[in-house]
């Protein structure tokens, strides 16, 4: 199964094997003071009743990783699909035309 909680999906470049949660040295993971460049938040254009979890183990949890920043470590909030499926798809609809850049 496949867990992805905020501060996982803000880690989605993982090395392999490691376990969800799990932080450190190869995780892709980059620190605030660390970013560069102009960023904005994109959940206020982002329309959370709306998101769906194709293939989520309980329907409506994937909307739950799409919070308030300062709710963004709080791996209790996450979505799973089911045993066997290793990948998560997730349909995010926003509110109003946006570019997204990673």
């Amino acid at each position: 199964s496949s867990d992805l909680s905020h501060s996982e999906f803000l880690c989605a470049r993982s090395a392999a094997g490691t376990m969800p949660g799990t932080h450190g040295t190869g995780c892709g993971c980059v620190h605030e003071e660390d970013l560069t460049g102009q960023s904005q938040l994109l959940l206020p254009w982002i329309d959370v009743a709306g998101v769906v979890g194709l293939n989520e183990d309980v329907p409506n949890t994937a909307r739950r990783v799409f919070r308030p920043y300062e709710m963004r470590l709080d791996d209790a909030q996450l979505v799973q699909s089911p045993e066997g499926d290793e990948e998560l798809l997730v349909k995010v609809p926003f509110v109003s035309p946006a570019k997204v850049t990673g």
